[in-house]
């Protein structure tokens, strides 16, 4: 017989993270008071700090108003796994250090998209490549979760994936129609998790609900600081 493998330090498996009896007990005596407004404000408030930027390019505006859709949904695909399936192992962490940078690219040439190629094509490289990302991470949980919840898994990974191969084909169609496909993927992306919970075998599956409070209050947080500095910053040269 072999010795058993030991889990190596960079490297660990993905296990998706519920609540433990424990945790739920501490959950209904701690009554801890998250305001239930937190998260549905969230939206709102990002889509205010993004009008904005009317100030900045008026051709643009309606462009990058549209486009904040995406790019909240990706905080929140990386936010909502983050909260079940967060290893802290150095593959998760390089990955997010990725997804990073690519939004970067995203932050880098939204303005542009619509009036510029090389800003449209950088913006559908960079939000592609982080529905992939999200593709690499679903499937590597995949391998470690139980048979009940790897269909799940494999939903949330083939929406993705669906999805990115939908925001790259796009690049090749013209003026409407390429917006049209990007609306085509931005719902196949959106429906993939209604059917994810749906082929669960147990949907009462339980996030930590303290984890998920905390990110969308820190994501309202850094929205209203980026309001405040757009307005700022707008009012600056005025009298």
């Amino acid at each position: 017989m072999g010795a058993a493998k030991t889990p190596s330090p960079f490297r660990r498996p993905q296990n998706l993270r519920t609540l433990t009896e424990e945790q739920h007990a501490e959950e209904r005596t701690t009554k801890r008071k998250v305001p239930p407004s937190v998260g549905s404000s969230c939206r709102p408030r990002a889509s205010a700090a993004t009008a904005t930027t009317k100030h900045r390019s008026k051709n643009s505006s309606s462009h990058v108003d549209g486009l904040f859709v995406p790019v909240w949904w990706s905080w929140m695909t990386f936010t909502w796994y983050a909260t079940g399936f967060d290893n802290d192992d150095v593959p998760y962490r390089v990955t997010l250090l990725a997804a990073m940078l690519f939004m970067l690219g995203i932050a880098a040439s939204v303005e542009g998209v619509g009036s510029d190629a090389g800003a449209t094509a950088g913006f559908v490289v960079s939000y592609s490549a982080l529905r992939l990302l999200l593709v690499w991470l679903f499937l590597r949980a995949r391998s470690n979760v139980p048979s009940g919840i790897r269909r799940f898994v494999s939903l949330y990974a083939a929406g993705n994936g669906l999805g990115a191969v939908l925001w790259l084909a796009s690049l090749l169609l013209p003026g409407s129609a390429r917006y049209a496909a990007w609306a085509v993927a931005l719902s196949v992306e959106l429906l993939a998790p209604i059917l994810a919970v749906r082929a669960l075998e147990n949907p009462r599956v339980s996030y930590h609900p303290r984890h998920i409070a905390e990110r969308y209050g820190l994501f309202t947080i850094i929205v209203l600081g980026e309001s405040v500095l757009a307005v700022a910053s707008g009012t600056a040269g005025t009298e």
